[in-house]
């Protein structure tokens, strides 16, 4: 990992919109072919490439037998809505690392927004915990990109966990096919996870969902009875060495279910640890969407 990309480096830069500008660029440098395109019409023709074009109309194809960059020339282009829904519920608030969960799918969602936009596309921001706390409709502008990365900057995450009422408040703001990108540990009941990617999927939207877990909620790493303490209920468990087999297998089942259902769903999914650098998730978002 680049130095800069260091997520104790990345937390200490001042402003989130460097954040994300610092960790697209890392996520660029380490693909190479065309990072993403929006819904297009009909293909037109070739020129050859200019400084300045922006980097989803290069055609990768070409340049594989030619070596030389031509971009794509089309008779018209629609814009993305992307809708960036957020997990900040207060299990987000968890680290064992450099980064909390939710410090690390804030980094993730400054980083989408300020990618997407540049590409032309509207990109909106829920987060919600108990309720649907933030809304931002989809737009293009700089201030509205400034908004935005100001409210990740600043939120924090608090309260229990409601999935399935805040999607559907979400849902009776979407007015056309959209694209929504979920963020969350889904430490929600899986039933009500499914059935709200569900109610996404129903209406025509495309879903793409990070699960983002902490590593020692990934992996236990125990040699003693604890007390485990939940961030929102704040009940308490006695947890020993003896159950840590049991509750990785249910974790993997888990994983594996979600896994399932949503492949045959068209939904992409990635489990993603905080560990990870953070322009990995970025380069299967730009891998899923050349």
């Amino acid at each position: 990992m680049h130095n800069y990309l260091n997520p104790a480096v990345l937390s200490k830069l001042k402003t989130m919109e460097l954040r994300a500008r610092i960790i697209v660029e890392g996520a660029l440098i380490g693909i190479h072919r065309s990072p993403y395109h929006g819904f297009s019409t009909e293909f037109k023709d070739h020129r050859n490439y200019q400084a300045g074009d922006e980097l989803k109309r290069i055609d990768w194809k070409v340049y594989a037998r030619s070596n030389k960059f031509y971009t794509k020339q089309f008779e018209e282009e629609s814009n993305l809505n992307v809708y960036i829904v957020l997990d900040g519920s207060a299990s987000m608030k968890y680290t064992s690392t450099a980064l909390s969960k939710f410090e690390y799918a804030s980094y993730l969602a400054a980083s989408l927004s300020w990618l997407l936009m540049k590409q032309k596309d509207a990109v909106g921001l829920a987060i919600f915990d108990e309720k649907l706390s933030v809304f931002q409709p989809p737009a293009t502008t700089k201030s509205h990109l400034a908004r935005l990365m100001k409210i990740l900057d600043e939120s924090k995450p608090s309260n229990c966990t409601k999935i399935l009422s805040n999607i559907d408040t979400l849902l009776a703001q979407i007015k056309k096919r959209s694209l929504v990108i979920i963020l969350s540990d889904l430490l929600i009941p899986t039933a009500d996870v499914i059935k709200a990617v569900k109610n996404i999927s129903a209406k025509g939207n495309e879903v793409i969902i990070f699960h983002i877990l902490d590593d020692s909620e990934y992996k236990l790493k125990i040699n003693e009875s604890i007390i485990l303490k939940d961030l929102e209920t704040e009940t308490e468990i006695s947890v020993t060495p003896t159950l840590k087999s049991s509750y990785e297998k249910e974790l993997h089942k888990c994983i594996d279910l979600y896994k399932k259902t949503f492949r045959s769903r068209n939904v992409d999914y990635l489990l993603i640890r905080t560990s990870e650098p953070l322009e990995n998730a970025l380069i299967y978002y730009l891998a899923k969407h050349q």
